[in-house]
């Protein structure tokens, strides 16, 4: 009793495994970009809110030196 190389159900679980594993790394993507997306979000917003609080203690100082 030899196998056949592919039977019609083997197809279809090697299509299924690959959707399933191609489902996974769509999703494991998804959050590395989403991730990513926030870290450097938060790097942008600390860059600005740094710049911001460097011109605000300058434009102090410079006012308490007058």
């Amino acid at each position: 009793m030899k196998k056949k190389a592919f039977s019609p159900e083997d197809v279809d679980f090697v299509v299924v495994v690959i959707a399933a594993v191609a489902a996974i790394v769509v999703v494991a993507v998804d959050v590395v970009v989403v991730v990513a997306g926030v870290v450097v979000a938060g790097i942008v917003l600390g860059a600005v809110v740094g710049i911001v609080d460097v011109v605000i203690l300058e434009a102090a100082t410079i006012d308490n030196s007058y």
